[in-house]
């Protein structure tokens, strides 16, 4: 039996305002695999919080994730890989 058998909530981060927030949970999939969910939450009178929009990373996902966070603390900017932008010609009447 897995050791993770009710969802975790791993932290929570602070939102855009007061009646918004981000709460990362670990949970056990069907599978018997771990996911990360990360939950964007608001307060609604009466309700309380609820989840709004809910998005499942895999292990290797989050690993991912975590090592392109870390690479753009190190470097200040979020990192573009090789990305360019390309202007497209106005046509001018």
């Amino acid at each position: 039996m897995s050791a993770i058998e009710q969802p975790k909530v791993l932290a929570q981060l602070d939102g855009e305002n007061a009646m918004e927030k981000i709460e990362l949970v670990l949970r056990e999939t069907e599978e018997g695999s771990t996911a990360l969910e990360v939950r964007s939450q608001r307060w609604g009178q009466g309700v309380g919080w609820y989840t709004q929009k809910t998005i499942v990373l895999d292990p290797i996902q989050v690993r991912r994730l975590g090592s392109l966070l870390r690479r753009a603390a190190l470097t200040g900017q979020t990192p573009r890989r090789g990305r360019k932008i390309l202007s497209f010609p106005v046509r001018r009447t």
